[in-house]
């Protein structure tokens, strides 16, 4: 593998990885708390103020996963993602979301203590989301490297057999 296609997928998996982190944490909030005012009384108590900043943080890295993903297709041509990388994905972009998810609830319970069942609703309903983001994350991660593989071979047109019997 080149190195231009190793970059581009540790970008790739460690974007998607980040922003499925952000966006599991306000899906995993938004299934723990469905009453709206709850939600936001319980993001306040809980030190959530940094949480604005950094989804716009995570929206560049997003970017970046989607281009980089793209160029490693573009890369990588007809070799692609060989079998087991999806599970081998999924495992990458999960350990990085559920374990960023968990740390985080931990630093806010312990910057802000509140009820443990709390925290365990949180955890329990937020891990569940992490994992199916990280599964849509693949399919993403998938989906833009099979448009950058398409992309490759659109440019390099159609090959010698093909010239030779259009002829």
């Amino acid at each position: 593998m080149s190195r231009v296609a190793r970059t581009a997928g540790v970008v790739s998996v460690g974007g998607m990885a980040a922003a499925g982190l952000v966006l599991g944490h306000h899906l995993g909030y938004l299934l723990a708390f469905p009453d709206a005012a709850h939600r936001h009384r319980v993001l306040l108590e809980t030190g959530h103020g940094y949480l604005a900043p950094l989804t716009n943080l995570v929206a560049v890295a997003f970017g970046a996963a989607i281009f980089a993903s793209i160029v490693f297709g573009f890369v990588q041509g007809h070799r692609g993602w060989v079998s087991g990388a999806w599970a081998r994905t999924w495992s990458r972009l999960f350990g990085v979301q559920a374990g960023g998810y968990v740390l985080m609830e931990l630093v806010e319970q312990l910057a802000t203590p509140g009820p443990a069942d709390r925290l365990l609703r949180v955890l329990g309903v937020g891990l569940v989301v992490q994992a199916v983001v990280a599964a849509a994350g693949v399919l993403l991660i998938g989906f833009l490297n099979r448009a950058g593989r398409l992309a490759a071979e659109i440019l390099a047109g159609p090959c010698p057999a093909a010239r030779s019997t259009s002829t």
